[in-house]
């Protein structure tokens, strides 16, 4: 072993998701507004003797359907990474979960892009320039591998940890943060994208754009008016996908968080909050109550800040 580089990679929430239509490439176009919070995973980097990838994962939120292999997004984002440089280099790559898996939160996507920063800070050049230019050469490949995945990777050259996304969500512009703190609620139930987009009818198709003055807009607002301007057009279809969701959606609005939006294509749902008020820890206290009285278990219930970035790069050991 010659060392190792640790990523924290941040999940995030899309205070906008608008689908403004079916693409000619099969995809859907998207105008989503992304914001990186401080809830992240580890992913740890360690040269191997020997070729390839290997990956493990551990971590709280480590669970079945998250496969340690060849297919895992870290392995592939590490596995980029090698081609990018022209490496034959073995890699380890230890994935610490505390991100849950299929709940709309980007958590696969923030490990592929925290995979490959970490293989690229590992192997490749120490000279600033020469390392973004084999990063914004990765975000290339690894917007393939999901559309989230260039807005982690670009994460040090927003600044924020807020942008726009555009086309398939992968064509970003800087935003400035919001001032929120969020309470994230992830059912029991999990969420897949490709289903969720297949359940989407014509009518929910076709949004009209806010454009980048109407995401500044949503951003600038105070977390109490920015819950009125949340909006996400995959909600309705992922409902119908996972009826397992609607419970929960009974149980926020039971609480009085009728604002709370899914994330992504869900599972989870966030709210909003001003930050340092004690506000989200008091919801976050009535939902698990509420949870409990029903005899539902969320996979996760918590509080959380922004991140201000996407990836935080840790000491290197």
């Amino acid at each position: 072993m010659t060392g190792a580089v640790s990523v924290r990679a941040h999940a995030k929430v899309n205070p906008a998701l608008r689908v403004l239509g079916r693409r000619a490439d099969g995809y859907h176009e998207l105008e989503t507004v992304l914001v990186a919070l401080e809830l992240a995973d580890v992913v740890t980097i360690r040269e191997a003797a020997g070729g390839g990838v290997t990956v493990r994962t551990t971590g709280p939120r480590a669970s079945s359907d998250i496969v340690d292999g060849p297919d895992h997004l870290a392995a592939r984002g590490a596995a980029l990474a090698l081609e990018v440089l022209g490496s034959s280099a073995g890699l380890e790559v230890v994935v610490e979960k505390h991100v849950p898996s299929r709940a709309g939160l980007g958590g696969g996507s923030a490990d592929a892009a925290a995979a490959a920063l970490a293989a690229l800070t590992l192997l490749g050049p120490s000279d600033g320039a020469a390392l973004d230019a084999l990063r914004e050469r990765c975000a290339a490949a690894l917007g393939a591998l999901g559309a989230d995945c260039p807005f982690f990777l670009h994460g040090p050259t927003l600044a924020t940890g807020a942008g726009l996304g555009l086309g398939r969500g992968d064509e970003l512009v800087a935003l400035p943060a919001p001032d929120w703190e969020l309470l994230l609620v992830t059912p029991d139930v999990a969420c897949s994208t490709p289903g969720v987009y297949r359940a989407m009818t014509d009518a929910e198709r076709g949004s009209a754009p806010a454009g980048l003055d109407g995401a500044r807009e949503l951003l600038a607002a105070g977390a109490e008016a920015a819950r009125d301007a949340l909006t996400n057009d995959l909600a309705p279809a992922a409902a119908r996908a996972e009826p397992g969701l609607a419970a929960w959606t009974e149980l926020l609005r039971e609480v009085g968080l009728d604002h709370a939006l899914l994330a992504g294509s869900g599972s989870s749902h966030f709210a909003l909050f001003p930050p340092g008020t004690g506000d989200a820890e008091g919801a976050r206290d009535l939902v698990l109550a509420a949870a409990g009285a029903r005899g539902l278990t969320p996979r996760l219930c918590e509080v959380t800040g922004l991140a201000g970035r996407t990836l935080t790069p840790l000491d290197r050991v």
